[in-house]
């Protein structure tokens, strides 16, 4: 009889894919919250932008955390694409009135937030949702 164990480990180059497809997902969440500071949607926004990305296995090869600049590269694929990510929103949610609107403002927050992210992940291998939670009140979503 033939025993196989599977490592909890994954290759870089599948991690990066798994990080980037999240990735457009996870700025959506948080322009939503950025724009919609009245809705009742708000906390199951934070709760599906934990779930997208709050950890990270080890690199196969290396036994190791991924850097964190791999990571943020990965994860802030979409930040510059502010003004879409704003007008997709805005057209999406056309009941609700948008609490301000500043694609630069958005992009640095964006940015912030994927960095703080990036780090933990790289660090920890997890976040916790209290973790999540905080940082974006503290950003301002």
């Amino acid at each position: 009889m033939k025993r196989y164990i599977y490592a909890m480990s994954t290759n870089k180059q599948d991690l990066g894919f798994q990080l980037f497809s999240v990735a457009l997902p996870l700025s959506e969440h948080l322009t939503k919250l950025y724009l919609f500071s009245d809705v009742d949607c708000r906390l199951h926004w934070k709760k599906e932008i934990w779930n997208f990305a709050h950890q990270l296995p080890k690199l196969k090869n290396s036994k190791k955390l991924p850097k964190s600049s791999f990571v943020f590269d990965k994860l802030s694929a979409y930040t510059d694409v502010s003004d879409s990510l704003i007008k997709s929103m805005c057209e999406e949610y056309k009941d609700y009135i948008p609490s301000s609107v500043d694609a630069n403002e958005l992009e640095t927050m964006l940015n912030q937030y994927f960095q703080w992210l990036a780090k933990e992940l790289s660090t920890n291998g997890k976040v916790s949702s209290n973790q999540v939670y905080s940082k974006l009140e503290e950003i301002g979503f």
